[in-house]
């Protein structure tokens, strides 16, 4: 199953890049006709001629390989490859001339000659991979698809989205897994094209937490991306994985302790801050605080955060540092990340600067292993801003 993905993959890409080059070439140049007659006895124009009317037949065929190549177009290769044996427009016609009559075998030499007298030959490469996964050699065969990528920006335009939407398919992970083990320049493209199939999530965790990251500036935004889609999709072991292999350590289970000396990268495994109009909620790590202002009158949910939680009571402590409003009002409540279900909300009495705040929390449902840790506040509608400073939020089963 593993092989059969990629062979179909890349046969898709080969009919593709053929489709795509043949329209290009066929709308840029003269007809194959006039070409034949001002054709001088020069080696590679008998080649790019016969490659044109080639191109010509494929976009005739709507993207599709000819099911013969013609006798006349044979010839020109033939008379191309016996003056210049170096053309690979030649013997890569030559190679589809003798796969159309069933000699596959002839194909695969001529193509393989073709690929050691250019490396930038999109199509050839293609088919040769195709071909070496066929015959159980998928090693050689992935080698032709980084070849492929780096050789041609075109090629990688078509390939990505593809590679990227055949991610959804199990077998994918390990073969994809090969192929981007080295970190190849493009890498970071195919990532940006993962995160656009949603369907994929949980095989793009699985290849994300094998491959690593690539370097690239937007691996945090893909990591976070592709954690939302996990959690939007109620894959919560996925990502839980995901986020372990990233960061290097499990989400508590049954609790957590924060000490702010980290930024949160990666919610909603990490804290998910607010930071709008009336309410504004950020971590200063070298200090470890979470420095929370709010307008006054504002309300609402200033942090948040997914935890594993079973069934049961537990007890939130919040320690405050600097001067704190005894008008400004904490709360916290557990949500169950499964939707459709209830879950308590309690408020924290007003505290003095420097105290330490510490509610009760029930988690009744018995079904619901993973809950949102939401801390909302609410803050006087007279007077200044309320600024408040936390420097600890431990949350322990009781």
């Amino acid at each position: 199953m593993l092989t059969k993905t990629f062979i179909a993959l890349a046969a898709l890409i080969v009919a593709a890049m053929a489709a795509s080059q043949a329209m290009s070439m066929v709308a840029e140049s003269p007809s194959p006709t006039l070409a034949m007659k001002l054709i001088p006895a020069d080696g590679r124009a008998y080649s790019r001629a016969a490659d044109l009317l080639v191109r010509q037949a494929i976009a005739d065929s709507n993207g599709a390989m000819p099911d013969e190549i013609p006798g006349n177009v044979v010839e020109l290769a033939r008379r191309g490859f016996r003056l210049d044996p170096s053309a690979p427009e030649a013997v890569r016609t030559l190679a589809l001339a003798a796969e159309a009559g069933g000699d596959k075998d002839k194909a695969r030499e001529l193509m393989r000659l073709t690929s050691r007298l250019s490396r930038r030959e999109s199509v050839t490469n293609m088919w040769l991979s195709q071909d070496y996964l066929a015959h159980g050699q998928p090693e050689i065969a992935l080698k032709y698809y980084d070849i492929t990528l780096r050789t041609s920006p075109a090629a990688a335009q078509l390939l990505l989205p593809k590679m990227a939407a055949a991610l959804q398919q199990d077998g994918m992970v390990e073969l994809l897994g090969r192929l981007l083990h080295e970190r190849p320049f493009w890498a970071a493209d195919f990532w940006r094209q993962v995160i656009r199939v949603p369907q994929a999530a949980e095989n793009a965790a699985r290849l994300r937490s094998l491959t690593g990251h690539t370097g690239s500036p937007d691996d945090e935004t893909i990591d976070k991306i592709l954690l939302g889609q996990l959690v939007t999709q109620r894959r919560f072991t996925q990502a839980t994985g995901l986020y372990q292999n990233l960061l290097g350590h499990t989400p508590e289970r049954g609790g957590l302790v924060s000490d702010f000396r980290r930024s949160p990268t990666l919610p909603p495994f990490d804290w998910d801050l607010v930071s709008n109009g009336d309410l504004a909620a950020s971590v200063d790590p070298r200090a470890g605080e979470l420095y929370v202002s709010a307008s006054p009158g504002a309300y609402g949910i200033i942090a948040r955060r997914l935890v594993r939680a079973d069934a049961g009571n537990y007890r939130l402590t919040v320690d405050f540092v600097g001067s704190l409003d005894a008008r400004v009002a904490l709360r916290a409540r557990f949500r169950c990340a499964l939707g459709g279900k209830g879950g308590g909300t309690f408020w924290s009495p007003p505290l003095a600067a420097g105290q330490q705040s510490a509610l009760n929390l029930a988690a009744p449902e018995s079904d619901c292993p993973y809950r949102w840790l939401e801390l909302q506040l609410a803050a006087p509608a007279t007077g200044g801003p309320s600024d408040i400073v936390i420097d600890r939020v431990a949350l322990n089963r009781e």
